[in-house]
């Protein structure tokens, strides 16, 4: 699959690509592959809530390179990645994530496959980079996150689905690395149910 034009709403512009264009200037003069992903990338792909942190995500075998790019920001070990970034309401954290669940833990690696299928914009002459479509739904089917008893993931999930086509051998592929099949399988019918 080539790569997916994809627009921000438009209220979304400023406080996300404006906020994070220091640090998008930062990565575009280094060597780190990086990512919108989470809620960012989730707007990206039509979902409309209200964003409240910006997160990135870098390979993790740049993580001395982040380190010294990024040299200013709060360091933070998250019991989900290796290294986490931090300034205001940025957050960059290291590509090897690691969730915990009723006692399984699902691995989700920004890998190559991942770096090759990001989608761009292009901003005040910086490239932004998003995960891709498919790459946010295995994620927020891997979280199934909850707020005032709503799992918001799914409810994200489903709005990211019908806002574009989807590659299911992809979408197959990667819940299998991530060893989330059975996580991933109910909200994947969920999806596939929607687009029948």
């Amino acid at each position: 699959m080539g790569e997916e034009k994809i627009e921000l709403p438009p209220a979304f512009v400023e406080p996300v690509l404006g906020a994070s264009y220091d640090v998008v200037s930062r990565l575009e003069h280094s060597e780190i592959s990086w990512a919108f992903f989470s809620g960012v990338a989730a707007a990206a792909y039509g979902v409309e809530r209200p964003i409240n942190d910006i997160d990135i995500i870098f390979s993790d075998h740049c993580n001395e390179a982040a380190a010294r790019v990024f040299h200013d920001f709060n360091v933070s070990k998250k019991p989900e990645s290796e290294l986490a970034l931090s300034q205001n309401n940025i957050e960059l954290v290291s590509g090897r994530l690691r969730y915990h669940s009723n006692g399984e833990v699902y691995q989700f690696t920004f890998d190559r496959d991942m770096i090759s299928r990001r989608n761009t914009i292009r901003w005040r002459g910086c490239d932004y980079y998003f995960l891709s479509r498919e790459d946010t739904i295995i994620l927020k089917a891997i979280l199934r996150r909850e707020a005032q008893g709503t799992e918001f993931d799914v409810a994200d999930v489903i709005i990211i689905s019908k806002n574009g086509d989807l590659d299911w051998d992809y979408l197959a592929f990667r819940a299998e690395k991530c060893g989330a099949v059975d996580r991933i399988a109910p909200v994947l019918e969920i999806i596939n149910s929607n687009h029948r």
